[in-house]
């Protein structure tokens, strides 16, 4: 075990810095003199002249002051609680030992095997310093609470004492595995937790819990610590207490209460005992080295392990700013049934925070990842810093990653200096460099070049960008990391990553996925990433860091009169994105960023009498569906719902922007393909969760100025009789089917229809966007793109706030689904005047070629060059040098479409066209909703009809 121990302290990798924290925090006191001097009069803080080292180390030299600094502050002398000496010099000898705390829930159930595993990690980290306070917990007693309240009062007792007596068994075998572990352990069955007031009848009903509620805290005073004595006392002698969720009322009736409740009031009560409040029994005076009982750790260990994030495709979080990050986590969190207890762990370990000093943090821990805990506790930091790209992360493991959870501070982006408080903003800058800043230059050019600036908390920290002029006036401005400082009473806290983590998202990784932030001010990951640049010192030992994070440096020459140089770091845009956009066929639009992010949407409907019978719409941002994309969902969903979900009752249809991603078709980029599927379940898994009673109806209306007809003079060689049938030329008809809920009545969503063409943003965009349906193909196109796109979403938006509020047709009747693949290369059917029709194999014509009004073809092609004269000897000498000859009956099959492109005859590398296609249709009472595996002209989607 000893062995184990000191690999798992080798694996941590501490650095220096990490070593004079560990040893500052963790390490046994030296042994106190027996001298009489020592005593009362000892210095109990840093000497001022010997400052705590800075979060990174910087040269005492002026000359290694960098252009990124960090301030560097005395220590404070604080006033310590009135205390004594041990009544002898052993006594003091013996109790000069640190101790800290860790409050850890353990959150079950777990193997035996697996209960070992952390019982050894707890015995670990009291040797290395850190004694664990331990509460029990195990999903299973939620579970069986749960049952409890609908029992009847005679079962609820029975069942109740039963529960009672688990939780305690499961403490004493932990306790037990412990002492097999070499620790030494107490069980702290009852006396630690009371529920005030509570009779005797009523202490059968659980303690509400804050577990299903993560973002309410629990009543004040519901359940608190009536005395810490079993705890200390326990501490003092080296034993580590392990605590079930057990609280006596005034009746001294044993109730059952959520571990996470017990929790949080043990960590209040620790508080408490710290501010010499709120605790009954608690009239004893404390030894001079007595044991500080106020947790710097607050660990929760369970079978989930880290926050899962999206900006790591699901990974955990590495580390979490709560002032910052808390609420945004919760309201993007998408994965409630991977990770059931994640938020209100979350939400635990925040209002835990709260009452604990800054310097504290969390952990949130697989049990299969013990010894990063050990890792944590040495280096007070996550597995890997959270500001490093994800290329430098290791690929393995990495779901079972810890989460750090610090307090942290707010971030938020001023982009104005009359936001800024200039005193404040000084007075980090003086600080940081150790010199006077001459202020008014200064702010005279930040008046001028003044991009942006991140503020972390009240200045504790900040990065300020600049854009300076490239040589070309017609270039954009590069953006400059002009000042970046972090006060080094933060270190450890993560303030640092959190800073860089905002100028990220603001510069260098805008557009990024990881981008969505929710920082005041902030860009929220719209718009295009800009490269950005920095100096520094050449000796300044922040290099190394920098170097970490930058895609490369080069080295300039002292200016006249010094002898240090510097360091240019430059920061590339990332691109994400740098592949073909799907939708315009053109090999140099190569995407940059963002404009809208693209989403899945789910609608599922299901017979109230029968759920079995249900229909599952899947509507993506995407260019169009794809077979490769329906087939990795359907998989998907058969892990999740066996038997539930085929390829007949789900149907995955895309919004058809030409500025989505492209690359998914088959899976030919392996990343586009697997964002579009998991975030197609995410959507599904949100629809299959909150299937409820409810009520579908539906309604249509006439939306003007909203679409037009892109290839009119193709549609007018339509047949005059069948064009005369209608007023416009393209569908003007907007329908919207309404989703409201049984139980409230309120509307939950919508499914809304409309033809216009998903390409308001043009091709010579690079910015990734879901086009007008979800904000050129009509009013605006000839003022910019942009515009356009804004007027048709919100038009479409204005037609659907309509309906909604309006009258509609309930949509009632049985729910039935149907798929089939047909082979269409000479597929025969009949006509309505009896004779049969012969389907031919695929071919491009050259109408396809003359493109569209807001997108011509090439030379020489043009609209509605439907006729089988020759069209272009060039052309059509080209056609037989690129592509399989058409044979005759190929011809007259296609007639009068003349054939520019043979793509049936194409099978290198695979089929240019398929000849096998899907069709598919819903009935969801009288609306019919048909899935063609292709892309009609105006007329045809009306005869369809």
């Amino acid at each position: 075990m000893q062995r184990d121990l000191i690999l798992s302290v080798l694996e941590a990798h501490p650095s220096a810095r990490d070593s004079r924290f560990y040893l500052k925090n963790f390490a046994p006191s030296p042994t106190p003199s027996p001298s009489p001097s020592q005593s009362t009069t000892a210095p109990l803080t840093r000497p001022t002249d010997s400052p705590e080292p800075p979060p990174f180390p910087l040269s005492e030299s002026e000359a290694a002051t960098p252009t990124t600094a960090f301030i560097q502050t005395g220590s404070a002398s604080s006033t310590e609680p009135q205390v004594v000496e041990g009544k002898t010099p052993l006594a003091d000898e013996l109790l000069s030992a640190t101790s800290h705390t860790a409050l850890v829930k353990i959150q079950g159930p777990f193997t035996d095997r697996q209960l070992e595993s952390i019982a050894e990690g707890m015995v670990y980290l009291k040797k290395l310093g850190l004694v664990s306070i331990i509460v029990m917990d195990s999903e299973d007693w939620l579970d069986e609470q749960h049952e409890i309240l609908s029992l009847s009062h005679g079962e609820k007792r029975a069942r109740i004492i039963h529960l009672r007596e688990r939780m305690k068994a499961d403490t004493l075998k932990f306790a037990d595995l412990l002492e097999q572990k070499g620790g030494e352990a107490r069980p702290l069955l009852e006396g630690v937790l009371c529920v005030p007031g509570a009779e005797f009848s009523d202490s059968f009903t659980p303690i509400a819990s804050t577990s299903e509620v993560p973002y309410e805290r629990a009543p004040e005073k519901d359940l608190f610590v009536d005395s810490l004595s079993g705890i200390r006392d326990a501490i003092r002698r080296g034993e580590i207490p392990v605590i079930p969720p057990v609280a006596l009322d005034s009746a001294c009736f044993s109730l059952c209460v959520s571990a996470n409740d017990a929790v949080r009031a043990i960590s209040s009560g620790l508080a408490d005992h710290e501010r010499r409040a709120g605790l009954r029994y608690e009239s004893e005076t404390r030894l001079r080295h007595d044991v500080d009982l106020t947790p710097v750790r607050i660990m929760v260990i369970n079978r989930e392990g880290g926050i899962p994030s999206p900006a790591r495709a699901g990974n955990p979080h590495l580390s979490i700013n709560l002032e910052s990050e808390f609420e945004h986590i919760g309201t993007t969190f998408t994965w409630h049934d991977s990770h059931p207890t994640s938020l209100a762990n979350l939400a635990l370990i925040r209002s835990c925070l709260v009452d604990l000093p800054r310097t504290a943090s969390a952990v949130l821990v697989s049990h299969r990842s013990p010894r990063s805990l050990i890792a944590n506790l040495i280096t007070n930091k996550p597995a890997h810093s959270p500001s490093l790209h994800h290329s430098l992360l290791p690929s393995e493991n990495l779901q079972h990653q810890p989460t750090i959870v610090r307090r942290g501070l707010p971030i938020r982006v001023s982009r104005s200096m009359a936001e800024l408080d200039q005193p404040k903003l000084t007075a980090l800058l003086e600080a940081s460099f150790g010199r006077q800043l001459d202020a008014q230059p200064f702010y005279d050019r930040l008046s001028r070049d003044l991009d942006f600036c991140i503020i972390a908390g009240d200045y504790q920290g900040v990065a300020i960008v600049t854009n300076e002029p490239r040589p070309s006036p017609s270039s954009s401005p590069i953006a400059y990391l002009d000042k970046f400082a972090v006060l080094p009473s933060l270190q450890g806290d993560g303030t640092v990553d959190f800073l860089w983590g905002a100028l990220r998202d603001e510069s260098f990784g805008l557009g990024l996925p990881s981008a969505l932030n929710p920082n005041v001010g902030g860009l929220q990951g719209k718009g295009e990433g800009r490269d950005l640049v920095w100096r520094s010192r050449a000796n300044n030992p922040v290099n190394k860091w920098y170097f970490e994070r930058s895609n490369g440096f080069f080295k300039i020459p002292p200016p006249r009169g010094s002898q240090v140089g510097f360091a240019l770091f430059w920061l590339s845009r990332r691109r994400t994105f740098q592949n073909l956009r799907m939708g315009y066929a053109n090999v140099s639009q190569v995407g940059s960023g963002l404009h809208m992010r693209q989403r899945a949407r789910a609608f599922l409907v299901a017979e109230s009498a029968d759920p079995s019978q249900r229909v599952l719409f899947i509507n993506i941002d995407c260019g169009m569906g794809d077979s490769a994309i329906t087939r990795g969902v359907l998989a998907r969903l058969e892990e999740l719902y066996p038997g539930v979900y085929s390829a007949s009752n789900v149907a995955l249809a895309g919004t058809h922007t030409h500025s989505g991603v492209g690359g998914f078709l088959e899976n030919l980029l392996p990343q586009t393909y697997e964002a579009i599927v998991a975030g197609s379940i995410i959507a599904v898994q949100r629809a299959h969760a909150n299937l409820a009673p409810g009520s579908l109806s539906i309604g249509n209306s006439t939306l003007l100025n909203s679409n037009l007809n892109r290839s009119p003079t193709a549609y007018l060689v339509n047949p005059a009789e069948e064009r005369a049938q209608y007023e416009h030329d393209v569908e003007k008809e907007f329908t919207l089917v309404k989703f409201d809920d049984a139980a409230t009545g309120t509307s939950k969503g919508f499914l809304s229809f409309f033809s216009v063409h998903g390409t308001s943003i043009f091709q010579n965009q690079s910015l990734i966007s879901g086009d007008n349906k979800v904000s050129y193909s009509g009013p605006g196109f000839r003022v910019s793109d942009f515009e356009s796109n804004r007027i048709i979403g919100t038009n479409q938006h204005d037609a659907a706030v309509a309906l909604m509020s309006s009258s509609l047709t309930a949509i009632s009747g049985p729910i039935k689904s149907t798929h089939q693949y047909t082979t269409m290369a000479n597929y025969t059917f009949p006509l309505a005047n009896g004779t049969d029709a012969t389907l031919c194999t695929a071919a491009l014509g050259y109408g396809f070629a003359g493109g569209t009004t807001d997108g011509a073809g090439g030379f020489p092609f043009i609209q509605g060059a439907n006729t089988s004269q020759s069209q272009n000897p060039f052309w059509e000498a080209v056609q037989l040098g690129t592509s399989p000859q058409a044979t005759e009956e190929q011809r007259k099959c296609q007639a009068p479409k003349p054939i520019l492109l043979n793509t049936g005859a194409y099978h290198v590398p695979y089929d240019w066209a398929p000849a096998i296609v899907a069709h598919q249709m819903f009935r969801i009472g009288q609306l019919i909703i048909i899935m063609s595996p292709s892309e009609p002209t105006t007329m045809a989607g009306r005869r369809i009809r």
